[in-house]
């Protein structure tokens, strides 16, 4: 792990000066002062972090050792006497890219393991924790299709983008609970108070272990949340929370267990919204916590097709697994087209037994 943080952030923040290391004439100066001013220049922006927490700055903080160790290479090359048949900047060279190369091999590795996100805006991105990925397009499918402008807490401002959703004001940050005035949190009360179609995806959780508990209910914001908005679904951590007086909405992008009739075995339900593609051909269901498949590629010559009046569209499978999922595990459905690309994963609701007949997802 610690050389993927390694080669990530030489990758990310150290590559664009990998040629402070290379002397590309060999008639450099000992006093060459360029290398060691590209240094300087580096260090400078680490004063705009106000202090290091666990994410982008811990990456730009890995990245100055890389590049000072660039620049002492440089020095090195460039000071000893080297006879005239070596050529000293080749080696440099050759090693440096070496180095890089074995580091961005691994980390593509780990790349291609990971799970993309499958969102607009989003073709590049992959996250190593595919339960996540799948919560991130769960929300991002029902904020688009359902909200007019919603509120996150802590702030996820790639939500916005995702969704295709604007937020209620410019005032946006990751902890914006703790670093907006009262006064600045007024001004978002105020956007959303007469507006309708206004949700709320709360990570109640990340924010007492992040030790922000108290703003769950001690600031301007959260009281107006308390107040007027109720939790309507919970996947994971997050809890997408609505007006009471708001209709009920039939959540999407997601799956769960129910049961056609008494005694039979429970079936597979995926609902999508009208916009998301409808060319799946298989689908697979796996277990995140126990890193198990629990049903390999599944057909979709097998499914029921249901077709609803409001927009959505569903998928129904059989149970072909021979066991159900622990009520505590992390469980998703990743969806193939036919060309063997993923296209979605979606998130299986819990719990993992089979619902009355004609009950709806939770």
């Amino acid at each position: 792990r610690a050389w993927l943080i390694f080669t990530y952030s030489f990758a990310k923040w150290g590559f664009p000066f990998l040629w402070l290391g290379l002397p590309w004439t060999g008639r450099e100066k000992q006093g060459d002062a360029g290398p060691l001013s590209a240094a300087v220049l580096l260090g400078f922006p680490q004063l705009l972090w106000a202090f290091p927490v666990a994410g982008t700055q811990v990456a730009m903080a890995a990245a100055v050792p890389l590049v000072v160790s660039l620049v002492y290479l440089h020095q090195a090359v460039t000071a000893l006497r080297w006879p005239r048949w070596v050529a000293p900047y080749r080696w440099a060279t050759g090693i440096t890219l070496m180095a890089l190369l074995g580091g961005l091999a691994g980390s593509y590795r780990y790349y291609v393991r990971s799970t993309p996100l499958c969102l607009p805006g989003s073709d590049w991105v992959r996250l190593p924790d595919e339960g996540n990925a799948a919560r991130l397009a769960w929300a991002s499918h029902n904020l688009r299709r359902y909200s007019t402008t919603f509120v996150t807490r802590p702030g996820v401002a790639s939500l916005h983008l995702w969704s295709g959703v604007e937020p209620p004001t410019r005032r946006n940050s990751n902890f914006w609970m703790s670093l907006l005035t009262p006064q600045e949190q007024q001004e978002i009360v105020a956007a959303i108070t007469d507006r309708d179609g206004v949700l709320v995806l709360a990570n109640d959780l990340f924010l007492k272990i992040s030790g922000q508990a108290e703003y769950i209910t001690n600031s301007v914001s959260a009281r107006f949340i308390l107040d007027h908005f109720t939790p309507a679904i919970r996947v994971g951590a997050w809890t997408l929370l609505q007006r009471p007086t708001d209709v009920e909405h039939r959540w999407i992008h997601q799956a769960w267990m129910t049961s056609p009739a008494q005694g039979q075995l429970p079936r597979l339900r995926l609902r999508f919204g009208a916009d998301e593609p409808r060319d799946v051909v298989r689908v697979t269901v796996f277990d995140v916590t126990s890193r198990r498949v629990l049903m390999e590629d599944v057909p979709m010559r097998v499914q029921t097709s249901i077709t609803a009046t409001d927009g959505v569209w569903e998928l129904e499978l059989p149970w072909v697994a021979g066991d159900l999922p622990e009520a505590a595990h992390v469980v998703v459905a990743r969806l193939w087209d036919p060309r063997g690309r993923r296209i979605g994963t979606v998130p299986v609701i819990p719990p993992f037994t089979a619902r009355p007949v004609g009950s709806d997802a939770p």
